[in-house]
């Protein structure tokens, strides 16, 4: 594998996973990254900060915040003083939520049959210990 492949490889794999979820999005009158970190609180309730959502996806402070904006706007999410931080907010999911986090969901689980058909579990293991080994050696260069 040269490492273009590997960018390209990855690449698609992206295209791929909005091309599945963005309906959905578009059902629910979302943008891109309304959705994207609508579903990452969803399906990550430990990492429920603004600075978490920055951290672990990679998107601008500025953007993050904006996009809670948008959604606690929608009537989405909530957030809430944290106790233990008196500098940082919680966010909640709210109730209304419910219907575009299934949708997603759903999404995703479409996504991750297509990426792995015919593969065996055997071959999916060898992958994952392949990717945190990967994963390992671009943390320690960062």
């Amino acid at each position: 594998m040269t490492q273009i492949n590997f960018y390209l490889y990855f690449r698609e794999c992206l295209k791929l996973y909005d091309k599945v979820t963005m309906p959905v999005a578009e059902k629910h009158g979302l943008g891109y990254m309304e959705f994207v970190i609508l579903i990452f609180l969803a399906n990550n309730k430990e990492y429920n900060k603004a600075s978490d959502i920055v951290t672990l996806l990679g998107i601008a402070k500025s953007h993050v915040s904006s996009t809670l904006d948008q959604l606690e706007k929608k009537n989405l999410i909530e957030r809430v003083k944290d106790e233990s931080d008196k500098r940082s907010s919680i966010i909640r999911i709210k109730e209304n939520a419910k219907e575009i986090i299934t949708d997603g969901r759903k999404a995703q689980e479409e996504y991750w049959r297509m990426v792995v058909k015919d593969i065996d579990e055997e071959e999916l293991r060898k992958l994952n210990e392949t990717l945190m080994k990967i994963e390992k050696n671009v943390k320690e260069k960062i």
